[in-house]
């Protein structure tokens, strides 16, 4: 995993979904933490040690354009000109791919935003924060592109986790009704897989962009029939396939796991410790 001389962490954003976890796993392992308030002084006249750049907007940015981009940017501009920290280490997003046609998502390929998409102020914000850290890094600032994350824990936002939420509360014997397809796929990856990759990149040596996902994108379908087989309740899902839909590409992590030998596990594998009280 590299090197790491000084253990004190700095967590930007350590409040959120992944701020927490990542911020158990460092007290775990003995470093020493600081989650500033927003404008903290102290950001800039202490030595901030390793920042993880956990800030984001993700679920409610259509409302919230001026603090998506405040979150994004703002303050990262300022630590990666002000501050004094050996590493640093910013969460971006594998939405940046959405617009690809490419069948194999790598970090080197040329992403394709466009300004008068409402939905890309987000890419937009989260791709300027990207090149402040390659360009201005000064080869300390690694990327992280995060596909999907998901936990063990059903009270966490996003599809994944209130589909489960429903089940469990499901009657055998009743179909649950979902509004989506069967043929929609996403890359899943669990929130302690992605916990260890940002704890390797905070080790080396050196500066980059890695995608930070399964390498798998996993379908409605095989999760709803995955689900059933553990619980018996059947998912109907109320949106039809239709041949209009052109599903993602792949997403390689070809580059994490050659560098650093990291894997990430199937999130059909994890369903049935997620669904232990339904089993």
């Amino acid at each position: 995993m590299g090197n790491i001389s000084k253990r004190v962490a700095t967590l930007i954003g350590g409040r959120g979904f992944i701020g927490q976890h990542l911020h158990r796993r460092l007290v775990a392992d003995g470093w020493d933490c600081w989650m500033p308030e927003k404008n903290d002084p102290g950001l800039f006249r202490l030595d901030l040690g390793t920042v993880f750049y956990c800030a984001g907007v993700t679920a409610d940015f259509a409302q919230r354009g001026f603090d998506c981009v405040d979150a994004h940017v703002s303050c990262l501009n300022q630590i990666l000109h002000r501050g004094v920290f050996r590493k640093l280490v910013y969460l971006s997003s594998t939405r940046l791919y959405d617009q690809s046609a490419a069948a194999l998502l790598s970090e080197s390929d040329a992403l394709q935003l466009n300004p008068h998409h409402p939905r890309h102020l987000f890419d937009l914000s989260k791709a300027l924060g990207e090149s402040l850290c390659l360009q201005l890094g000064q080869n300390k600032a690694n990327v992280a592109r995060l596909s999907c994350v998901v936990s063990q824990d059903l009270h966490a936002e996003g599809f994944l986790a209130s589909l489960l939420q429903k089940v469990v509360l499901q009657p055998v014997g009743e179909p649950l009704r979902i509004e989506s397809s069967r043929q929609f796929v996403r890359d899943y990856v669990m929130i302690d897989d992605v916990v260890s990759a940002l704890l390797h990149l905070a080790g080396s040596e050196t500066g980059g962009m890695y995608n930070v996902a399964s390498g798998t994108n996993t379908s409605n379908a095989a999760l709803f029939d995955a689900i059933t087989e553990i619980t018996g309740v059947t998912i109907a899902a109320m949106i039809a396939n239709s041949e209009a839909y052109v599903p993602p590409g792949q997403i390689s992590v070809v580059k994490m796991r050659d560098e650093f030998g990291w894997t990430a596990s199937s999130v059909c594998e994890q369903l049935p410790s997620m669904l232990k009280g339904k089993i």
